[in-house]
This record gives structure tokens, sequence and C-alpha cells, in this order.
């Protein structure tokens, strides 16, 4: 489970810089990405490199890509905020973007190797310095040896400087692992907004979420039965798509929770109302039917008692005599 731990010197808030570090195969590429998407006003450096392009890689979005002379003029010009040698290649920080994005009142985020963090550390202290670590050390290898990029030379070096990066995990404000993209990405923008993670390491507004989905959930289990013995499953239907498209647009328009939160709260409402009318129903459809069949077994009796009883007009005579035919027939004659 990813961890987001208590910021340190840092204090947080949301026009800040914040530094994203770690070894090379933990994913920053893909956290940062993620918060991105989810906070599109924050604004996100791409830095400048001297090594070549990977595969999908494009010139400006993931990397500006120069050659060594033109990375060493910007170095000698001051352009660069931090600059540093990673696996025999360069890398830097253009400058000019980051302190604009910070005057314009917006958040930044640099994804940057540990030297440069610390460059950063001595040029603004009040920075946010992250790093970015992996759920354990076999899983960073592999991640490493999956890649299939970098000859055994390479790759050795590759993974004696991220040791060294994972050891001086002291020199940063708060640890994210990366465990889970999406989940790390919550705690990344959790340490950015000023949310304090809880215990199980997600922000609250992650947590808060959870729980309603979960509570959703459940009571659209519960109340299925319900609804579909009155005929009520198509509106079950409508709500629980209704609650759907709230969580998309929730994740998709700024990852906004607050269309999360409404609609399971409008879903929450609509089921206790839906289900207390269910059982209202169910109650006097209930009554009506014992109504029904005590009516019915009230008129079977009473006719029964009818049939049973002879009529005094047919059985006796006049005197309260009984009739016999017989006799009547002699007393004719």
């Amino acid at each position: 489970m990813g961890t987001a731990e208590e910021p340190g010197r840092a204090a947080i808030g949301r026009s800040r810089l914040t530094v994203v570090s770690g070894p090379s195969g933990v994913g920053k590429s893909s956290v940062v990405a993620e918060a991105r998407r989810r906070r599109p006003a924050i604004f996100a450096s791409v830095s400048v490199t001297t090594r070549p392009p990977r595969a999908g890689e494009r010139d400006g979005e993931h990397y500006h890509f120069v050659d060594r002379e033109t990375f060493a003029e910007m170095v000698s010009s001051g352009q660069l905020l931090e600059h540093a040698e990673y696996a025999g290649n360069g890398y830097g920080t253009p400058e000019a973007p980051v302190r604009r994005a910070l005057e314009a009142g917006r958040p930044a985020l640099l994804e940057i190797e540990l030297q440069g963090a610390r460059q950063i550390r001595a040029a603004m202290p009040d920075s946010l310095l992250v790093l970015l670590a992996p759920p354990s050390w076999e899983a960073l290898v592999d991640r490493l040896s999956g890649r299939g990029t970098e000859d055994p030379a390479v790759l050795a070096r590759r993974l004696r400087t991220a040791r060294t990066e994972l050891e001086a995990a002291a020199e940063f404000d708060a640890t994210v692992v990366n465990d889970d993209v999406q989940r790390a990405a919550g705690d990344l923008l959790a340490l950015m907004v000023g949310d304090r993670p809880n215990a199980a390491g997600r922000p609250p507004a992650e947590r808060d979420q959870a729980v309603l989905f979960n509570a959703s959930t459940v009571l659209t289990l519960a109340i299925g039965v319900g609804f579909m013995y009155v005929g009520l499953l198509v509106v079950n239907f409508l709500v629980c798509n209704l609650i759907i498209a709230g969580t998309v647009l929730g994740q998709y328009v700024g990852g906004a929770p607050g269309l999360f939160h409404y609609a399971n709260i409008a879903w929450l409402v609509t089921s206790a109302a839906t289900i207390a009318g269910a059982v209202g129903s169910g109650f006097e459809t209930e009554e009506s039917v014992r109504q029904a069949a005590y009516s019915y077994h009230e008129q079977e009796r009473r006719s029964a008692l009818s049939e049973s009883e002879p009529d005094p007009e047919d059985s006796e005579t006049g005197n309260g005599e009984t009739s016999n035919p017989a006799r009547d027939q002699q007393c004719e004659q």
C-alpha cells in the first residue's frame, strides 16, 4: 500500500515548488502524469537532457533533447535552476518557466534526480522534496531489467545509483511508495494541496470517496432485491448509472471530488426514499391480500351454512308438525 510520510521542514501550500525524485524505473513520469491529469492547473517543468530519446518520447513533451554543447551553454549562462550528470547524461531544469508559474500563483512540479533535488533545496529552501520509492528493491530491479533498453554495464550503474538515492530518504520531506500509480498520484497531490493522508496512506478526500462509494454499493445490493419485488428494478438501474457517471465526471473534470460526493449523496437519499416507499407499498399490498382472503372465506362459510339448513316453508306444516308425504296422500283420498 502506498504511504506518504509526514512532511518535515517544508511547509505545504498550493503555490509552491514540489520536487519529485527517485531512482530510475520507479515510475516518476507515470505518477507525475497522473497528478497533472487530475490537476491540470499544476505546472510541470520539462527538463532538458543530453540523452537520446527513448521509444515513444517526444521532444518538448517528455524532455527537451539537446546536444552537449547546448547543454553546457545553458549551464554557463545560468539558464538552469539545477543540473546534474546521471548515468553519463546531463539533465537540467530551465529556470524561467518555473519562476513564471510560481509568480502566477500556480503550483509547480519538478521531476528530477537526487543531485538536482539537492540543488533545489539549496536554492529554494521552502520547496517540498518528495521521494518516490519502489515497493521493494526486488520490484525496482525487475522493472529496470524488464526495460531491455540498457546494456549490462549501464544497468549495473543505474542500480548502484538507485541504491544511493534510496539511502538518501532522510533528506526529503516526504516519501511516497509507488505500488500503484493512482494511489501514489493521490498521495503526491495530497502533499501538494495540503491534505494529510490518513493511516492507510489515503488523503481524506479519497478516503471519503471510498466510504461513500462502498456505502452506495452495499445499499444497491441490499435494496436491489426489494426493488425487484415491487417492480422498481429499472429505477435502481438508472440511479446506479447516474452514480457511475458522477464518479467518472468527478475524476476527469479536474479531479473534482465534489461531483462524486453530490452524486453519492443524491443516490443515498433517493435509495432511502424509494425503499421506504417500497416497504410501505409492500405492507399495504399484504394487508389488502389479507382482507380479500378474509372476505372470500367469510362468504364461503356463510354460503355453506345456508345450504345445510332446511327451508322452514318446505320442511314444516303450518301447525309446526313435520310434513309426511304418504300421510298427506291418504288424507286426500
